[in-house]
């Protein structure tokens, strides 16, 4: 994983979310004195190279998440959306967000 990240950006990503628990495997990726979270409950790799690591503790809260789906479907929860686009062009949402000047989220989708 980390070598497939690495021949795309050769000196390494600045920080990288491992959603997938991965672990060292995406630690890798990340260049010396980058970052690195692990949103999945365990342990966290060793922040090598100056990595500064964080475990992010992230869990189910279906009550919560009904709380806000009732918010939302009343009108009271709204989420601004600047726009959306194709999963395939990411890196033209990024480029958007470095721009500054957006009014909400651009939402990426399959």
């Amino acid at each position: 994983m980390a070598a497939a990240v690495r021949e795309l950006v050769p000196g390494g990503v600045d920080g990288a979310v491992d959603a997938a628990r991965l672990g060292v495997a995406a630690l890798g990726a990340v260049r010396g004195r980058g970052a690195f979270a692990a949103l999945a409950g365990g342990s966290e790799p060793v922040g090598l190279r100056g990595i500064r690591v964080v475990n992010v503790w992230v869990g189910a809260d279906g009550p919560a998440l009904a709380r806000l789906s009732a918010l939302a479907a009343d009108g009271r929860l709204t989420l601004r959306v600047a726009g959306t686009l194709p999963l395939r062009e990411a890196a033209r949402a990024h480029e958007r967000l470095a721009r500054g000047g957006l009014r909400g989220r651009l939402v990426l989708v399959p």
